[in-house]
């Protein structure tokens, strides 16, 4: 975020990222937190990831390659009737995906290098509505 120029960005001692993009609205409108976590569990290694594409799922039972012991099915995750024809992205087995988590932190960072090269989208920052830091 400081490679952005978001000259307040800054790591809490919980954790959290903050950065404002600065205002340039001249009305006083509220401040939008954009927020995404960017940990992982603690249950299964989140490093090594090798992310396994399935085009154009059929409904089959998706074996993991490095745990065969690992099935997804519909059965267990009916959510995947409506995923029948889709790219589905899962881990390999052996590590968490993490997917919620970089594409979260990738969404943000998208977002703000876009509001910083297009000002014409206005956007504020009500210091009023701030939370303490």
């Amino acid at each position: 975020m400081q490679a952005l120029g978001l000259s307040d960005a800054h790591l809490d001692e919980w954790g959290y990222v903050y950065a404002t993009i600065p205002s340039n609205s001249n009305k006083q409108v509220p401040v939008i937190c954009f927020c995404s976590h960017m940990d992982t569990s603690s249950d299964c290694c989140g490093t090594g990831v090798k992310p396994i594409v399935h085009e154009n799922y059929d409904g089959s039972p998706i074996t993991l390659p490095d745990d065969a012991t690992q099935v997804i099915t519909i059965e267990e995750h009916p959510y995947l009737n409506e995923r029948i024809g889709d790219t589905i992205i899962t881990a390999s087995g052996t590590t968490l995906l993490g997917a919620d988590d970089k594409a979260g932190i990738a969404i943000i960072m998208d977002l703000a290098t876009y509001l910083l090269q297009h000002p014409e989208i206005k956007h504020g920052t009500n210091q009023d509505s701030l939370h303490s830091r």
